[in-house]
């Protein structure tokens, strides 16, 4: 578990209670959709308003007390950036982690944070995806995407890595994600993973969450 959530509602009958609240009769509205593999798309967009009581489990965290609901989201503000959204029990200490890093000297040019889609997990009969990413939960975020792209064919890191998203990774770059980075440095002592370390055949350096992928 991240090592400031301790102070972040989860531990004991602190965390229960927080838990249960988090199922409360509350408003909750999210933009949803599923990714496509046949097509590479985004498809069956919706925007939904409910409350968090009318949620399935799927879409709380198992964890934390961060659902898909945007209501759990708290702003995140970078340098001039704009604002990106994060679950509320996470986003103080990462604003403060990616703050860190710029004030070392790593350019944030770019910040993708909550974002609700099913990205992950088996296909369903029409080839779509089935389960929520970290990003659905505002406990995932990607920066500098333009430099460090989402390979896929990428055991190890080579020229028969395939890009399919974001930008070509090059860690002479000093806006590319590395172990040296500043930003690699603050982030995963907070107890996030990163991305560009993932093992089996896909390469995410530009991501960052609880499990690195």
């Amino acid at each position: 578990m991240i090592n400031f959530l301790k102070n972040a509602c989860t531990l004991s009958l602190l965390s229960v209670f927080c838990y249960s609240n988090a199922r409360a009769s509350e408003p909750c509205t999210y933009s949803d959709w599923r990714w496509d593999v046949s097509t590479g798309k985004a498809v069956d967009f919706r925007t939904v308003t409910t409350t968090k009581d009318r949620l399935s489990d799927e879409q709380f965290h198992p964890e934390l007390p961060c659902s898909i609901c945007r209501e759990d989201m708290m702003a995140v503000r970078v340098g001039d950036l704009e604002p990106v959204l994060l679950c509320r029990v996470v986003a103080g200490a990462v604003e403060d982690a990616i703050n860190r890093a710029l004030d070392q000297g790593f350019p944030v040019n770019s910040l993708t944070g909550y974002r609700v889609g099913r990205t992950k997990g088996p296909l369903d009969n029409q080839g779509r995806r089935t389960q929520y990413s970290h990003h659905s939960f505002g406990l995932a975020i990607d920066i500098n995407a333009d430099q460090n792209g989402l390979y896929d064919r990428c055991v190890q890191f080579g020229p028969a890595c395939r890009l399919r998203r974001g930008g070509h990774w090059n860690p002479s770059n000093p806006a590319a994600i590395t172990p040296d980075s500043p930003i690699y440095k603050t982030m995963t002592s907070l107890g996030f993973k990163w991305g560009g370390e993932l093992p089996g055949r896909q390469k995410d350096f530009m991501h960052f969450s609880l499990s690195g992928d």
